[in-house]
């Protein structure tokens, strides 16, 4: 259950804005964090294990306690490309809500 505040909202996991980059990371990658990872087609090819951008900005704003707005949830899954937590599918390093991402599986040595 999602526990609605005055300034906003704390998943089911109690992440906020100060918990690390790495901590948010691990409880997103779990199977029933809630982020539509799946197989994905893109150009006849197959794209396994990924996410949109927009279903990882929106997890976020839903998720993590502090964004005042889901353009912060954005810029902060730009982070999160920045920092190598996640990587883009098509090896781009700008972050667009339109691409797919995997979690890298080197964020646990952040």
């Amino acid at each position: 259950a999602v526990v609605s505040t005055q300034s906003g909202h704390y998943g089911r996991e109690g992440l906020s804005l100060h918990n690390k980059m790495s901590d948010v990371v691990r409880v997103m990658s779990r199977n029933n964090s809630g982020l539509d990872v799946r197989d994905r087609i893109w150009l006849k090819l197959k794209i396994p294990d990924a996410f949109t951008g927009t279903n990882l900005v929106n997890w976020l704003y839903r998720n993590v306690h502090g964004f005042s707005d889901r353009r912060e949830a954005r810029k902060y899954a730009t982070g999160l490309l920045k920092g190598g937590f996640i990587v883009s599918a098509v090896n781009n390093q700008t972050f667009s809500e339109q691409r797919y991402y995997h979690i890298s599986p080197h964020f646990n040595s952040h």
